[in-house]
């Protein structure tokens, strides 16, 4: 994501429109490789279940995020 003030704020509003609920977010950018104007953004989202999650990764990766999913 950019790593401007806006920038997680437009991330977190994809997951909210769709009603995920954010439980934990860190900003990451040691050890990836990233442009000097981006960050990594590792977040927990609570959500309705399987198909829930899918459907808010997807919204995300539409929205020209990388998503990587771990676990679950």
């Amino acid at each position: 994501m950019t790593d401007r003030l806006d920038g997680l704020a437009r991330v977190l509003t994809i997951f909210a429109d769709l009603g995920a609920n954010l439980i934990e977010r860190h900003l990451v950018r040691d050890g990836l490789d990233l442009h000097a104007r981006k960050t990594g953004l590792q977040i927990m989202l609570e959500e309705r279940g399987y198909e829930h999650a899918n459907a808010t990764i997807e919204s995300a990766m539409e929205s020209e995020y990388e998503i990587s999913r771990i676990g679950g």
